[in-house]
């Protein structure tokens, strides 16, 4: 159906620009490897910068023509996250630094994206069990990505949710990683926390919103109004003769 189609299509990109990342990321990582950057090497990180710019306005472009991409919080938040991972990586290769900051960072672009392809291609195998419970607190449709009259959205929630998860153990991990490397300069180290610190806090709002959504306050007594909520009325007392 057309729906299929356009997440097969959103794949498809994302896989060409996951591709392109990582080509990216390889070739920064040679220039890494080098004791100190001459010319030659220099107009490399600079034009690498370019490239970087290239996939961030690839990304950007994907968010903004992707039907209801505006609409499903998670998946805007990660391009948004990417975009500012990418202007940090471009403009630190046009200044020819290549240093760890650089590298972790297009490593996030690279996870980012691959993590959205993963969350695209479970729904499209059909929802995973641990997620069809919030499938069914969709009221029989797949809701959200801005689509009405209870027709099926390219993200649902229930593609949120998975990309949530992704999120969450895309964080787990990178602390980890960041607790392990003790080759890390301190400095690097308390930014890096610092910044996986912001973005679990940015998970666990995305989380409350998302459950606000699968699951819609009920009205408390008394909230819809009518005459059949109102009060009986008290019985008067009969009226003594003069």
């Amino acid at each position: 159906d057309q729906v299929a189609q356009a997440r097969e299509e959103l794949i498809a990109a994302y896989r060409g620009l996951l591709e392109r990342q990582s080509v990216l990321r390889a070739d920064t990582l040679e220039l890494t490897e080098l004791p100190e950057l001459g010319r030659r090497e220099r107009q490399t990180a600079r034009r690498l910068g370019n490239d970087q710019e290239a996939v961030r306005a690839a990304l950007d472009a994907l968010r903004q023509d992707t039907e209801g991409m505006a609409d499903a919080a998670v998946f805007s938040y990660v391009h948004e996250m990417m975009d500012a991972w990418a202007v940090q990586v471009r403009d630190r290769l046009y200044d020819a630094r290549v240093g760890l900051d650089v590298t972790a960072r297009q490593l996030r672009i690279a996870e980012a994206i691959r993590r959205q392809v993963e969350a695209l291609e479970a729904l499209q195998d059909g929802t995973p069990p641990e997620f069809a419970q919030g499938e069914a607190g969709e009221g029989g449709a797949d809701g959200g990505g801005g689509q009405g009259g209870g027709s099926e959205a390219i993200l649902p929630p229930t593609a949120e949710l998975m990309r949530l998860k992704g999120l969450q153990e895309s964080i787990y991990l990178e602390t980890r990683a960041i607790d392990e490397d003790r080759s890390m300069a301190p400095d690097e180290r308390a930014a890096m926390i610092d910044e996986l610190g912001r973005m679990q806090r940015d998970v666990l709002d995305l989380g409350q919103r998302l459950l606000e959504q699968l699951v819609p306050a009920r009205p408390m007594p008394g909230d819809a109004g009518g005459a059949g909520d109102a009060p009986p009325a008290e019985p008067s007392s009969p009226e003594s003769s003069p």
